[in-house]
């Protein structure tokens, strides 16, 4: 690609975060607290900076598992919080610095080389049917004690997250089951039946998700299936990978378009009030409230939070005064407010060796992809550790080191 055609997506790409923001998100959430752009020296630089960075993100050839995190990081939280810092708080250099380091460092650690030998136990096909059978085993276990508001309904599906919550614990056996099958098992039948022509896999895991939404309330795992999907076709077609790079930059294009012309049309945004908000507005907001929170009396830089609450609940029920809120941010932020700032170093190393490993053992098969890629989308709003061990992406990653690759 070009210098000057990435520095063209690039533009955009900030042109759109920044105007839709400025025009028409702050006014529909001012309500939340947000806070609106300020257009001064400081975020004019901002916006230069933000246009260079995304020159070299989309410049930047894509070759191995481990980009995928950094392009989702790059375009996700580095972008956006540049130039939507205003939201909550400000920005400062030390802050930004913060934001930007993980990119940089786990680029430098993905440089590194593994040899692994491989060890194949099953058929990649017998354990992709076993996963089936516990995903549906798993939903069947809830509904023997779904929560009094289980519903279809959309409303009030906060309501159903923190009733199911509560009825089913955070710790428990059934709560870590139902958060591996539905941010872990769903996504990886979609992807595995549309990559391997198995439709099947892709209608119970549809109807699987829609027993979840049912009790749980829960709208972010239909994203990743559609994603897990999207990332299949990419990869039956030629060249899949590079293309899926691609269609990244050109999905978010796609929904700020659609964004707009609702505005013009209805004066309201269903893409923008449900995905846009959700992944850029709400992604920034956090990002400046747990930098904020960094300087608080309950925080110490060599060791985290002085006290025993979890960082997300600290920071939802009392940073931000909301009761019953779990307010989740990237990794990075998440094991910094814990731990202080060796469980940010920590967690950089972590999830550079994570990426280190899939992209030597990515090779063997396509599934590796996708747990690359389902790793770098989680770790943007959870810890790392949640990821591999609560999501489930750990156990997936394990399982398939012991598969034979799947053969047509």
């Amino acid at each position: 690609m070009s210098a000057a055609w990435s520095l063209l997506k690039s533009f955009v790409y900030v042109l759109m975060i920044s105007a839709t923001y400025y025009f028409y998100g702050y006014s529909h959430n001012e309500r939340y607290g947000y806070g609106q752009v300020h257009l001064s020296a400081v975020y004019v630089l901002m916006i230069f900076s933000a246009v260079a960075f995304g020159a070299y993100l989309f410049h930047k050839a894509y070759e191995k598992p481990s980009d995928y995190f950094l392009l989702l990081y790059g375009m996700i939280v580095v972008i956006p919080y540049a130039l939507l810092h205003d939201i909550w708080g400000g920005l400062s250099a030390v802050t930004l610095t913060v934001v930007v380091m993980p990119f940089f460092c786990i680029m430098f650690l993905c440089r590194l080389s593994l040899k692994l030998s491989p060890v194949a136990v099953m058929p990649e096909k017998v354990l992709v049917e076993i996963l089936l059978l516990f995903s549906v085993l798993a939903v069947f276990l809830l509904f023997l004690n779904p929560p009094v508001s289980a519903s279809f309904s959309l409303v009030d599906s906060h309501i159903r997250r923190l009733e199911s919550r509560t009825l089913y614990g955070t710790r428990t056996f059934i709560a870590y089951v139902s958060s591996i099958v539905t941010n872990a098992m769903l996504p990886l039948m979609v992807f595995w039946g549309v990559l391997r022509g198995r439709a099947g896999f892709v209608v119970v895991s549809a109807f699987l998700y829609i027993c979840i939404y049912y009790i749980y309330g829960v709208k972010a795992p239909v994203m990743y299936m559609f994603f897990a999907g999207g990332f299949a076709c990419c990869l039956n077609w030629h060249g899949g990978a590079a293309k899926f790079f691609n269609a990244i930059y050109y999905m978010f294009f796609s929904m700020f378009f659609l964004a707009w012309v609702e505005f013009l049309l209805l004066d309201y945004s269903y893409v923008e009030d449900y995905i846009i908000r959700r992944v850029f507005y709400v992604g920034s907001y956090l990002v400046g409230a747990y930098l904020q929170m960094l300087s608080s009396e309950d925080f110490y830089f060599m060791g985290g939070l002085l006290v025993s609450t979890p960082a997300s609940i600290y920071a939802g029920e009392e940073f931000l005064g909301q009761p019953g809120l779990n307010a989740n941010t990237n990794t990075f932020l998440y094991l910094f407010l814990q731990y202080g700032v060796f469980g940010y170093l920590f967690a950089i190393m972590l999830v550079g060796m994570v990426l280190v490993f899939l992209n030597v053992l990515s090779h063997r098969s396509e599934v590796f992809l996708f747990i690359s890629l389902m790793f770098g989308v989680l770790v943007l709003e959870q810890s790392a550790t949640t990821v591999l061990v609560s999501s489930g992406i750990g156990a997936l990653l394990v399982l398939f080191c012991f598969t034979q690759k799947f053969e047509k």
